[in-house]
Parts: C-alpha cells; structure tokens; sequence
C-alpha cells in the first residue's frame, strides 16, 4: 500500500475539522472579550443605542446558554464527518462547514462590535 494516498486522505479529513476548530475558537475568544470588556465597563457605555442593548443582551445569552453552543459545534462536526464517512466530494464538506459558520460571524460582528465600543 502506497502512503502518499493515505496521506492525502488524511489531508482532506482533518483539513475542514481543523478549519471549523479554529474558527469556533476565534469567535469564542471574542466572546470571552466581549463579555469581560461589558463586565469592566460595568455595562455602561458612552453610546447606548438600541444595537449595543441588543448585542449585550445577545453575547449575555450566549454566555447563559453554553449548552446550545456545545451542541451546534457537534452538530456542525458532526455534519462535516457524516459526508465524509459517505464519501462525499470534498467541494461538500466545505459548503456545509461554511453553512454553519454564517451565523457564528453575524454573532462575531456582535461581538467585535461591543469589543470596540469606547467607556
């Protein structure tokens, strides 16, 4: 048996886990600083408008529910793996993958959004 086969399959397996790994990992981060950048500023900012309620009403309810967000990144994991183990084309892992990461960059901008946001 050839291992230069092997090895691009291996490739092209862990190539779109590690993608999603990484990206769920950058969107927690800015959820990490996002909540500790409203706890600091004692939810007060300088500007108060109806977006920025919004937002922190939204990252508090991400922060309540981390349950729900375990469960997306298995879903999407999990997904991902299914059309692998099928043996579907690569081009299909990607799309899925990048299906479940829309929701997570609206939320990031969220987060970015308050991260930014001045005392």
């Amino acid at each position: 048996m050839k291992v230069k086969p092997i090895l691009h399959a291996i490739n092209d397996c862990v190539s779109v886990h590690v993608c999603l790994a990484v990206f769920f990992a950058f969107c927690w981060f800015t959820h990490c600083a996002a909540w500790l950048k409203m706890e600091a500023c004692e939810r007060r900012f300088a500007v108060m408008n109806e977006g920025t309620l919004r937002t922190m009403a939204l990252i508090d309810w991400i922060a309540a529910n981390r349950g729900l967000v375990i469960a997306y990144v298995i879903l999407a994991i999990g997904c991902v793996l299914f059309l692998q183990l099928r043996r579907r084309p690569s081009w299909t892992h990607w799309v899925t993958a990048l299906t479940f990461c829309v929701p997570c960059l609206v939320y990031w901008r969220g987060c970015v959004h308050i991260m930014l946001k001045f005392l």
